[in-house]
């Protein structure tokens, strides 16, 4: 018996199943190298129902995911504005979606994704590296946010802040970088408002993480 299906119809995920039940009652998964040249067809049948088993099962999950994933995006709006596309303009609602990406990182630091905080990161990934492209060949999420700049730095450095379990201590940490702010606005009003923009973004954004996935 062989898998066919009619020219109306395509193999289903169970009847892959199926038919590799049938292979490997005959030849055990130990065994099935030793047909690739005894039997070669049935050899590549076996492998093309792992194929398409694999296949079907991640259609499955991300159908799943994305069923589950019902509250509204992430996204920024404007994160795609033509009018932020040149190098030396600030995209703030760029600058929002690396700060959401880097935010759900650490509400999820020794645990795992769930269903929507997986959906979010996929899709603001594929965001903040399109913008990347942009900027640099191979500018990977990762990358950029390592190679953060002033104002976005100031943004990481108050979600990491925030994410302090320690009350005490995530108060030290905040208060210091209101005075970074207070220093700034007395030398460059310009520079301090900037930094005082990034860090009620960044606590924005932190409280928007916690009331979204607790």
């Amino acid at each position: 018996m062989t898998l066919t299906a009619n020219f109306y119809e395509q193999p289903t995920l169970n009847d892959w199943l199926a038919r590799r039940r049938e292979i490997r009652k005959m030849y055990p998964d130990d065994l099935l190298e030793d047909l690739q040249e005894s039997e070669p067809a049935l050899y590549y049948e076996a492998l093309l129902c792992d194929e398409n088993i694999a296949r079907l099962k991640r259609q499955q999950l991300e159908s799943s995911v994305s069923q589950i994933a019902l509250q509204p995006s992430l996204l920024t709006k404007g994160w795609d504005n033509p009018l932020h596309q040149h190098k030396t303009s600030k995209n703030w609602p760029d600058m929002e979606n690396l700060l959401k990406l880097y935010a759900i990182g650490l509400y999820f630091r020794q645990r795992i994704l769930t269903p929507q905080a997986e959906h979010d990161t996929k899709e603001l990934t594929k965001a903040v590296e399109q913008i990347g492209q942009r900027k640099s060949k191979n500018m990977t999420a990762e990358k950029r946010l390592q190679q953060a700049r002033t104002y976005l730095r100031f943004g990481l450095r108050t979600l990491d802040a925030f994410f302090v379990r320690d009350l005490q201590q995530r108060e030290y940490a905040l208060h210091d970088l209101d005075n970074e702010i207070n220093y700034a606005l007395s030398g460059n009003y310009y520079n301090g408002s900037k930094l005082e923009k990034s860090k009620a973004l960044a606590m924005r954004i932190g409280r928007e993480i916690c009331e979204r996935y607790k």
